[in-house]
């Protein structure tokens, strides 16, 4: 056997191991290659195991021809390999294998987890040369980048495959298309020895083959598939088989274990099946019910009448003590239910408590052994009487995060049976066994207990709470670990006869003892074992650590196997780390430290040179650190001036993300000194007296996300001279709130940058430019050829920017990728686009200036004539928004064209002196667009000018009849009405938005009686009607206007800062269909509306009503209803009220309100409400309140709830 780890220097060239059968490498970080093109005469010719882990530049695992060397290799495992793109490379660009190349694969076992660049496994092969026929275990985790598994030749040949596992992958199909074959040729794929099949979190797979295909699997025994929700898993005996990838007549009768998402079982409760044909099935899983309003499917069990298993996992059932309606009642349901053994809660993430005693669980739970509940981020405690199984032998309660005690202590008292109980990673709970009121007993007993283990609880502090007699007279073995709280086990009485030691893991078979349990467990906390191995560390949950932490941790903490720490609200700690504690840490993925007002440092070197010496294994220039840290957030530290402080530069080979914000004395993320005769002379991290973020020494390969804000001193991002290969991997720069800085990438460093995809600047006071393309005196070389991915840039609130990119001719920089752009409050800017760049942006998809300098979109080109013909191609481009431009004179000071087929959104508002449309025979330069392009639209705003011209030329009427979205913006003559005639030319309007007019109502209609009694017969139905700041308006419209036509199929209704209105009641005609109701900001509304016309509102599914100072109630009176006034919300389901002042009640008057479909209740900031209403109330499916202090429980009556939350 051989391993190479990181500090090997090279790999396999002039290597001769004729025998050599297993190899493991990891953390190369600089290989790219393993093998070389040609190997020593039958060297690796028995390797039988390939281990490869960590290589993050490896390209490929096997090249081209070397196959046949490695025939006999059995077993092939490789993971986390960031730039791995292939693993068995078969053919290579103008290179094929011969036909006479044979080889036969014996491997049998291959195992590929987080390999974020992979595309193929096998590189796309046709010919049957190749085979892996002996391939018995197949398991892909984490590849996203993967689309298809197998080519279509290799699959053919997997009679021999026994297991296949697929989890969080890209995969669209397994098998890739047979490309030489024809259409109609039958295919049938053979896994006969196919008895696990796992397929998990594939959200793009759509098919096995996307092809017609038969698939036998005789020998299929286990099915788990689960969020793949693009793919149809089970059809029915007639229907195409490629439409599903199982029959179920077929495929269910032989399987032992299964899994079924609410949509199949859907499909098989509306079915025609016998009950026999889910006989054999003995482990079910039912996942995927995100709806939370629906009910567990308890009938759909009794199918299952030799169930041993249930799974129930990732779904947001609420409950499980709620069924369909009569299945309880059902005798002969009752007597088929299965007696399941085994009972598994995974992901469950809503329910608080898992079933009420009675319930029809406690039939099919009436022999149950073993209780697993998982990942249930709400569940508080079980909540179950012990009693009620028996035969329970195994409880497992892990990662269940709100779970602040597992069971009462009366409930405790008939675990008879219990035999092992394991509880781990709950980080919320305090205790095991909780005392209850009830309780009158002197003694617990917990008869049959053997094994007991508590890992990784970090608020706990004692087994149990009360006055008992605790006995455990069965108990052989206890495993405690990462329990660092946890002061006794419990401070009464306690017996534990046949136990002798405490371990601390499951291998710790000596353990400790200290004569008896307690007296263990306190020595355990006083030499602070509990906190040795913990993966997650949280200084804020343990005060008790910044004492340990300030004299020196590693005398009593052992932290090597921490994976995430964060560190917050600390003003003790001047750094966090000496190198020696930093250098320890090789597991550490995930940092935070916030709010530290002492902090200086998160590293700081200090002691001999010999540790340096020691950490470097060459003459590099920089010491690597945390070798898996991926994720650095520092945020609020005002005395930090770096974050690492050392004689050598900082490497982190794995860091992906980077966040610094609020450390207004950071200049520089890593400060240097020399050491001369071991003493310090600091060395200033400054270029021309300019500070510098990340300067050379920093390395950082993989970094693909930055994010710095308010760093008020920092004058400069980067330095002139990157270390080698640093940043090259950036994806996302956001830079935020720092001052003083000039510019964002300064001239000859766009080429480390290439990789680059989003840019996002705010608020940056000083900053001029941020591509620097040019300085004066020098000029970027011809030679100097760079070809950015840059796709999107937010720049916004930058009042000094003048150039996004400074003026630049030559054609060798482009930014050709650039999809979305999106410019606001950047007043001194007077171009955006350089012609050089402009010429160039086919892929724009997007471009939204808002409020700026801007006289020109595009800047003259200075090199070319002016008679030469230019044009400009947006060829993507379908949304452009240019809004508050009032300098904006054209988009190119010269004659041009442009052309912009994909343009479908556009909005222009506040660019007074650029002409919008113009004729067909009109000159382009003095308009925007051309009419031409009217047809293509899809979403147009106009103002008032817009629309008297577009009246008063010569456009046809059928010009518009594409536009489904028309936004009508600043009308601000008083006297001015909605253009009803207008509107006649919008045939296939479905959106109107209506912003800061001056509109007194809606319903005149301009022009004679004649043409009015014509108009709505030609008027479009919109579903969405919007208005926004129209504060002249009172009432909406008068009853049989033509707006009642236009919104009588409306769906949603917005209505926002509309500051004269009072009601919505004169409109209520029109909300027949309404779904959707939000009102905002109307500050003279009093009532939404009257009691009488709350009947249509019978579709409404949401009501929202936010900060409407002067609305007393919702719904107010007619005054001539009766008492007995019935008014019933049939289809209401989210209700929020928001910041209403003077609310009162949701309706004052004694009427019945009903509401039977409402189960999401927001109420915040109304500090008048007394009640929700004052007559009867009915609302079954509410069961809780959120406020802006948290979820409130509804006691089963909404009027109560309201009244307690303003008490």
């Amino acid at each position: 056997m051989l391993e190479l780890q990181a500090f090997f220097p090279s790999f396999f060239i002039w290597v001769a191991f004729p025998k050599l059968e297993k190899i493991t490498i990891s953390h190369l970080r600089k290989a790219k290659r393993i093998w070389h093109n040609q190997l020593h005469t039958n060297s690796f010719s028995m390797l039988k195991e390939l281990i490869v882990q960590e290589c993050d530049n490896l390209l490929n695992i096997f090249p081209l021809f070397l196959l046949g060397v490695f025939r006999r290799l059995e077993k092939l495992i490789v993971i986390d390999c960031a730039s791995l793109k292939e693993v068995f490379q078969l053919q290579v660009q103008g290179l094929d294998i011969e036909e006479t190349y044979v080889v036969e694969s014996r491997l049998r076992e291959m195992n590929l987890v987080r390999l974020p660049k992979l595309e193929h496994v096998w590189t796309k092969y046709r010919k049957g040369n190749v085979s892996f026929a002996s391939l018995r275990q197949v398991c892909i985790r984490q590849c996203w980048g993967l689309k298809t598994l197998f080519p279509f030749s290799i699959a053919k040949g997997l009679q021999e495959l026994e297991t296949l596992t697929i989890q969080s992958c890209g995969l669209e199909e397994i098998v890739a298309k047979n490309v030489e074959g024809s259409d109609e040729e039958e295919i049938w794929f053979a896994f006969n020895q196919l008895s696990y099949l796992e397929f998990w979190n594939l959200s793009y797979l759509t098919c096995f083959y996307p092809g017609i295909h038969r698939i036998t699997w005789p020998a299929f025994k286990q099915l788990k598939i689960a969020e793949c929700r693009r793919i149809k898993i089970f059809g029915h005996e007639e229907s195409q088989i490629q439409h599903s990838l199982f029959l179920i007549e077929k495929v269910i009768p032989q399987l032992e274990e299964v899994s079924f998402s609410q949509r199949d079982i859907a499909m098989i409760c509306d079915g025609q099946f016998e009950d026999s044909l889910f006989c054999n099935i003995k482990y079910l899983w039912i996942s995927c019910y995100f709806d939370e309003s629906y009910v567990f499917p308890i009938s759909f069990l009794r199918r299952f009448y030799n169930l041993e298993i249930l799974h129930l996992g990732s779904s947001n059932l609420k409950e499980l003590t709620s069924f369909e309606s009569g299945a309880y009642e059902d005798k002969d349901m009752v007597i088929t239910s299965p007696k399941v053994k085994k009972l598994i809660l995974d992901m469950v993430d809503n329910i608080r408590h898992l079933w009420l005693q009675d319930s029809p669980l406690d039939n099919i739970c009436a022999s149950l052994e073993c209780l697993e509940v998982t990942m249930s981020g709400n569940l508080i405690n079980l909540g179950l009487d012990l009693s009620s199984f028996e035969n329970l032998i195994t409880l497992d309660v892990w990662n269940c995060e709100n779970m602040t005690e597992l069971i009462t202590s009366l409930k405790a008292q008939s675990s008879m049976r219990l035999v092992t109980m394991r509880i781990r990673e709950c980080k919320m709970m305090r205790e095991v066994v909780t005392s209850d009121r009830d309780d009158t007993s002197y003694e617990l007993v917990f008869r049959a207990l053997k094994h007991l283990e508590l890992h990784c609880l970090q608020s706990l502090t004692s087994f149990c709470s009360g006055n008992y007699n605790l006995r455990f007279p069965s108990m052989e073995q206890v495993i405690l670990s990462q329990c660092p709280r946890m002061k006794n086990f419990y401070q009464g009485v306690l017996s534990t006869p046949k136990l002798h030691k405490v371990q601390l893991t499951e291998t710790d078979f000596e353990g400790r003892w200290a004569g008896d349990l307690n007296a263990t467990v306190e020595q355990l906390y006083k030499e602070q074992v509990g906190y040795r191995g913990l993966k997650h560390l949280k200084f804020s949950e343990f005060s008790e650590l910044i004492d340990i932490w300030s004299r020196n941790p590693q005398e009593m903490l052992d932290f090597t196997n921490l994976e995430s720490l964060e560190v917050c609200d600390s003003n003790y700690l001047r750094y966090i780390f000496n190198l020696s504690m930093a250098l320890d840490l090789g597991q550490l993925q995930k940092m935070k430290i916030k709010r530290c007002g002492n902090l200086e440092q998160v590293i700081k070197e200090e002691g001999s040179i010999t540790t340096v010496e020691e950490a470097i294994t060459d003459s590099s220039k920089t010491i690597s650190i945390f070798p898996r840290l991926q994720s650095i957030t520092v945020e609020s530290c005002p005395n930090m001036t770096s974050f690492y402080m050392g004689s050598k530069g900082l490497e982190c080979p794995s860091l992906v993300k980077i966040k610094v914000a609020y450390c207004s004395n950071m200049t520089t993320f890593v400060s240097t000194f020399s050491r001369y005769e071991d003493k310090e002379a600091t060395i200033s991290d400054e270029v021309d007296n300019v500070a510098v973020i990340f300067s050379d020494k920093v390395a950082f390969p993989n970094i693909e996300k930055i994010t710095i804000s308010h760093l008020r001193k920092a004058k400069r991002i980067w330095y002139n001279q990157l270390h080698t290969n640093s940043f090259s991997m950036l994806k996302e720069l956001t830079v935020k709130k720092c001052d003083v800085l000039l510019n964002i990438f300064p001239p000859f460093l766009l080429a480390p940058f290439r990789r680059l995809e989003k840019l996002i600047v705010i608020d940056c006071a000083s900053l001029e430019e941020v591509f620097q393309l040019q300085v004066q005196g020098l000029d970027i070389k011809e030679t100097y050829v760079v070809e950015s991915r840059l796709r999107k840039v937010y720049l916004v609130h930058l009042p000094k920017l003048k150039h996004i990119w400074t003026k630049y001719h030559k054609g060798n920089i482009s930014f050709t990728s650039l999809q979305e752009v999106g410019i606001q409050e950047c007043w001194s800017l007077k171009t955006l686009f350089p012609f050089s760049i402009a010429k160039d942006l086919q892929q724009l998809e997007t471009l939204t200036i808002e409020s700026c300098g801007l006289e020109e979109i595009v800047s003259k080109n200075v090199e070319g004539s002016d008679e030469e013909e230019i044009w400009f191609a947006f060829d993507q481009l379908s949304v452009l928004h240019l809004w508050n431009l009032p300098d904006l004179t054209c988009f190119y000071p010269r004659m041009h064209t442009t052309i912009w087929p994909a343009l479908k959104q556009l909005k222009i508002f506040r660019c007074e002196k650029i002409k919008i449309f113009g004729h067909e025979e009109s000159q382009i330069q003095h308009s925007l667009f051309l009419k031409k392009i009217i047809p293509q639209l899809e979403h147009i705003s106009l103002t008032v000018d817009d629309i008297a011209i577009i009246t008063d030329g010569q456009f046809v009427i059928d010009l518009f009849s594409h536009i489904k979205a028309l936004e009508i913006t600043e009308n601000l003559n008083d006297s001015a009405v909605l253009p009803f005639h207008f509107i006649q030319r919008f045939s296939n309007l479905e959106k109107l938005k209506i912003v800061g007019c001056n509109f007194k109502e809606l319903s005149p209609y301009e022009g004679d009686d004649g043409e009015e009694r014509d108009v709505p017969m030609f008027l479009p139905r919109i579903n969405k009607l919007t208005l926004h700041g129209v504060d002249k308006m009172t009432h909406l419209r008068k009853q049989g206007s033509h707006l009642h036509h236009i919104c009588a199929n409306l769906v949603t209704f917005k209505v926002y800062q509309c500051d004269s209105l009072i009601s919505l009641s004169c409109a209520s005609s029109s909300f027949q269909n309404l779904t959707t109701l939000d009102v905002w900001k109307c500050e003279a509304m009093v009532e939404l509306i009257t009691s009488s016309k709350a009947q249509c509102l019978e579709q409404l599914v949401t009501l929202e009503i936010r900060e409407c100072g002067m609305m007393s109630e919702v719904i107010a009176s007619d005054g001539d209803e009766a008492t007995d006034h019935e008014i019933i919300f049939k289809e209401l389901k989210r209700l929020k009220l928001y910041a209403l002042q003077n609310l009162k009640s949701f309706c004052s008057r004694n009427y019945t309100l009903k509401f039977p479909s409402l189960d999401d209740v927001y109420v915040s900031d109304c500090p008048a409400m007394e009640n929700f209403c004052n007559g009867a109330l009915s609302t079954p499916k509410l069961q809780e309140v959120e406020t802006g202090r948290g979820v409130t429980k509804c006691t089963w009556d909404l009027n109560a709830t309201i009244e307690k939350l303003n008490k």
